[in-house]
């Protein structure tokens, strides 16, 4: 079982007169001991993804799940 996954995430911030999708549709997962490493150009959604992660930050669509439990909101045993 992965320890972390991701599925179909998607976060769109909005406005009174625009919408900006700073992630669509990420997927991926995370083994036990695996190590991982977002990069990425300034701005793309990297910040945000890990914050979504954490619980720190809602999701427009998707899902998240630490140790087969559903991510919604900020938890003690994730650290970012």
């Amino acid at each position: 079982m992965s320890i972390l996954t991701v599925t179909k995430v998607q976060k769109i911030y909005r406005n009174n007169t625009r919408e900006i999708h700073a992630l669509e549709d990420i997927t991926f997962s995370v083994e036990e001991n695996e190590f991982v490493t977002l990069v990425g150009p300034s701005g793309c959604g990297k910040s945000t993804l890990l914050k979504i992660t954490g619980g720190l930050v809602d999701r427009t669509a998707g899902e998240v799940s630490f140790k087969g439990q559903p991510v919604v909101g900020p938890r003690r045993d994730i650290g970012i």
